[in-house]
């Protein structure tokens, strides 16, 4: 008899890195020696959408350097059978890569990422056009979104992407830059621009945008692949 699971943790997210040693399987409280368990990871369709703010220069620094470094990091966790699409934002969405790219390719793009010029951060028209993009995907898929939280001159509104969000259920995993800007705040002082942003808010807008299209919020903050993201 073969029995298909999908192994998900009680949060109802993938759980990464099982090997079939971690299965066991019990009958009448006695535990089947004669049973083999095979491990599949289905593909996934992620598309990585990334801020290209420009309104502050430490924003930019953190942009610039970290950022590039995230994708990277993204890329090698990749399964093969997995596809990739790179997106960035400021006052409009550009595709960098559709998911007919090779990883050679991706990496090149991400190279290739620098500071941005100044801009606005339309986050909210972004996030709704990505949702659109991802609704005909089929199978597994996620977005995953590097951002600040700030919006400056959407269109769409907090409310109507939140809805989307729900509406659509294309999982969104954030990595947040929050944390990145208070310190950076911390160390300018509060003649820096941004040092009186309400980064509490645009954190808990965030975090609320996750949770309702099935995501989550990973409060890393050196951007390094986090856990909560693993596609496995």
């Amino acid at each position: 008899m073969t029995i298909t699971l999908q192994i998900e943790d009680p949060n109802g997210y993938f759980i990464p890195n099982i090997h079939p040693d971690n299965f066991a399987v019990y009958e009448g409280g006695v535990r089947q020696k004669l049973v083999s368990a095979e491990v599949q990871h289905a593909p996934v369709s992620i598309v990585l959408l990334l801020e290209e703010d420009g309104r502050y220069h430490e924003l930019n620094e953190v942009l610039g350097v970290e950022i590039p470094q995230a994708s990277e990091a993204l890329l090698n966790v990749l399964g093969h059978r997995d596809r990739l699409a790179v997106f960035t934002y400021s006052g409009q969405v550009k595709m960098l890569a559709g998911f007919g790219e090779n990883r050679g390719d991706l990496s090149d793009v991400f190279e290739q990422l620098g500071t941005p010029e100044f801009s606005e951060a339309n986050l909210y028209d972004a996030i709704l056009g990505t949702l659109n993009f991802m609704r005909d995907v089929r199978g597994r898929k996620a977005i995953i979104l590097i951002s600040s939280g700030l919006d400056t001159f959407s269109k769409t509104t907090y409310e109507q992407v939140l809805q989307a969000a729900e509406q659509d259920r294309t999982p969104i995993y954030i990595i947040g830059l929050s944390e990145m800007m208070r310190g950076q705040a911390f160390i300018y002082g509060s003649a820096a621009p941004y040092a009186h942003m309400n980064w509490n808010e645009a954190e808990r807008r965030l975090e609320h945008l996750a949770t309702a299209s099935g995501g989550r919020i990973c409060p890393d903050q050196t951007l390094n692949f986090p856990p909560c993201m693993a596609t496995s």
